[in-house]
């Protein structure tokens, strides 16, 4: 039966864990831009866009933890490896750019400070492991890929 399978309980509390950690990332982002001055200084560390990535992210999290078979949950948390994977090679992409010496014309949405990744790649490639790591644990298990009855 699915709800035996010991991999299903600890990918749940994995999307808790994530979905605690996004809504209190977006709560903090939303809230620094109503500060005019908080969120100038911290564009450069988080990006023009901030860290509202999450917020798609969230999506999948929350429809994987109603999910009740084990080929839709593994879909979804494959889905969410796969959006964070696109999020870190987007930050890469920005580091690389920023390092390569754009203009940033003293404007604080196009300067990168130096410790973006820490807040930017950072945490997708923790997440993106995580997920990836799930997803393995699923098809490692004894059927890959079945609907249990």
């Amino acid at each position: 039966m699915f709800m035996n399978n010991t991999h299903v309980p600890r990918a749940r509390s994995i999307l808790i864990v994530y979905i605690i950690f996004s809504a209190t990332v977006l709560a903090f982002d939303h809230w620094s831009r109503l500060q005019k001055d908080l969120h100038a200084w911290l564009v450069p560390m988080t990006g023009w866009s901030g860290l509202s990535v999450y917020m798609w992210t969230l999506m999948f999290a929350w429809i994987a933890l109603l999910k009740t078979d084990r080929k839709n949950l593994m879909t979804l948390v494959l889905m969410l490896a796969g959006t964070t994977l696109l999020e870190l090679i987007d930050t890469m992409h920005e580091a690389i750019e920023a390092w390569s010496g754009s203009p940033d014309f003293g404007n604080p949405y196009l300067m990168y400070h130096p410790i973006r990744p820490l807040i930017t790649v950072v945490p997708a490639s923790m997440w993106t492991i995580t997920f990836w790591l799930v997803c393995r644990k699923f098809s490692a298990a004894d059927e890959p890929f079945a609907i249990d009855d």
